[in-house]
């Protein structure tokens, strides 16, 4: 049951107040203590008390400190006028409505017409856990919404909007649900926006779909929530989720498997349970030759003095799917340097999917990124690259061009929003130090210059394809000719006696 309903006294009797408890006036009068009185004229000083006001409570403002207020009956309209001045005054406000320390007064008809909760539970004083239950931001722009009947605009942050959605899944508010929705499927919740209403829903087990349909939609953002002091601490469902997307922005398959390399190192203890699962979101095809080449020769190591514990060479060391798929890449990545020709390649792959490519983003001030990244992948990268690259990009957040699929790489149109960089997405010093120390364990996996080389594949044009493989049936039609007649010849008539 939410909130407090069982121990709730129906017929309370209550002091006629304003919106300011006792304990807000404690808060504000601690929060105005910290501005320096000395001469400051009228205007300074109403503006300090506005930000201590909005500090304590920021569903307030001063509109709503105006008409927050308890009347003594209900009011009745006898025209449309009469209607409209009640709504926007709230008059007749005596249904009284506690979240946490906050007080709403509110007119009774508008909670039982828009919310199943109200019309289930009537009682003239309701309260609410803040959190819990409800938030007060949210209660506050849902009444305002019953009251005015405005539909949702781009001045609504993420967090007011979630705030609000959460409070409309609580009080069975379902028109309200249904605007939220249709309002979160606009392209203005894209990328990092996305990521911001993603965050916000996290603190609401309520509100999971909303969580993964906005991580289907952060796109080129992705790096930069690498690089973000978010990523590392996302739930594990939620990583599957982001990870399987088509739509990730990155230059490689690399950049996705060493995000998820430094998600599993911020957990060891979790490595041998997580990681095989993780992996099925990587697309090993995608992945550069010698890349894979190391991998292979990493998952027969079961210890390194990188990975004294063993538990990332552990992982791969004991499963036999990763190592399958592995070898099933470097199968695939040498057919691409055999078949440089697109039409050749998947032909030769007869029944065999080829992994669909992300999509591709390309920045030229990064030291790996490549123009066009196409099979066979060549690209060359280390961890130390990838960690500053996704570092930058988390503290300062640029649009891309978005890519296309079709052909491996096509251009499409520039990514449309003008976003800014917030601020809480900044990592600190402590934090780029962490992430630091997480892609080291990268090393593990990633080629260096000291590692053997393997021969080069040799790539032979078509025309020499067809006479040897003229010659090659040439000479299996004669063995086994030769075969058949000394089978005639010496085993058949000693078969006979």
């Amino acid at each position: 049951m939410m909130g407090d309903d069982a121990d709730q006294n129906h017929d309370e009797v209550f002091i006629l107040e304003g919106v300011i408890c006792a304990d807000n006036v404690n808060r504000i009068e601690s929060e105005c203590r910290a501005f320096s009185i000395g001469n400051m004229d009228s205007e300074e000083r109403r503006r300090q008390v506005e930000c201590a006001l909005n500090s304590v409570m920021p569903w307030n403002d001063e509109h709503f400190f105006r008409i927050n207020l308890p009347h003594s009956h209900p009011f009745e309209s006898n025209n449309s006028a009469d209607y409209r001045h009640i709504i926007a005054d709230n008059m007749g406000a005596t249904t009284r409505v506690c979240i946490g320390t906050s007080t709403f007064w509110c007119i009774p008809s508008l909670l039982k017409i828009h919310c199943k909760y109200f019309e289930r539970h009537i009682r003239r004083v309701y309260r609410f856990r803040e959190g819990a239950d409800l938030t007060a931001v949210g209660f506050r722009a849902a009444y305002d919404w019953m009251r005015l009947q405005e539909s949702l605009g781009n001045d609504i942050g993420p967090g007011q909007v979630v705030a609000m959605l959460h409070t409309a899944m609580q009080l069975e508010m379902r028109a309200l649900q249904t605007d939220c929705y249709r309002f979160l499927c606009g392209a203005h919740f894209r990328e990092e926006i996305a990521f911001e209403v993603y965050l916000k829903a996290l603190k609401y087990p309520e509100l999971e779909a909303l969580r993964k349909v906005m991580l289907q939609r952060i796109g080129v953002h992705f790096l930069a929530v690498v690089g973000g002091i978010h990523f590392r601490q996302m739930p594990f469902e939620d990583v599957m989720t982001l990870m399987y997307q088509d739509s990730l922005g990155v230059n490689s398959e690399v950049e996705v498997f060493s995000a998820l390399i430094c998600w599993l190192a911020y957990r060891p203890q979790e490595i041998p349970k997580l990681m095989p699962q993780l992996m099925e979101c990587v697309r090993f095809t995608l992945m550069p030759l010698p890349v894979l080449r190391k991998l292979w020769d990493t998952s027969y190591l079961s210890s390194s003095p990188s990975d004294p514990e063993g538990t990332l060479l552990g992982a791969f060391h004991y499963n036999f799917d990763i190592q399958y798929r592995i070898s099933f890449a470097i199968t695939i990545a040498s057919l691409r340097l055999l078949q440089p020709i697109r039409r050749e390649f998947l032909k030769s792959l007869k029944d065999v999917a080829d992994e669909a490519p992300r999509e591709w983003m390309y920045d030229e001030t990064c030291s790996y990124h490549l123009p066009y990244p196409k099979g066979p992948y060549t690209h060359v990268m280390d961890s130390q690259a990838i960690c500053s690259y996704v570092s930058q990009r988390a503290r300062e957040f640029q649009t891309w061009p978005r890519r296309s699929t079709t052909n491996d790489l096509q251009t499409m149109e520039e990514v449309p929003a003008e976003l800014e960089c917030r601020e809480d997405e900044d990592p600190n010093e402590s934090s780029l130090i962490e992430l630091q120390a997480l892609f080291l364990k990268l090393n593990l996996f990633l080629p260096h210059e000291g590692d053997p080389q393997p021969p080069e594949l040799e790539v032979i044009p078509l025309e020499d394809q067809a006479f040897l493989s003229e010659t090659y049936v040439q000479e299996a039609d004669g063995q086994t000719r030769g075969i058949l007649k000394e089978l005639d010849q010496n085993v058949m008539p000693q078969l006979r006696l």
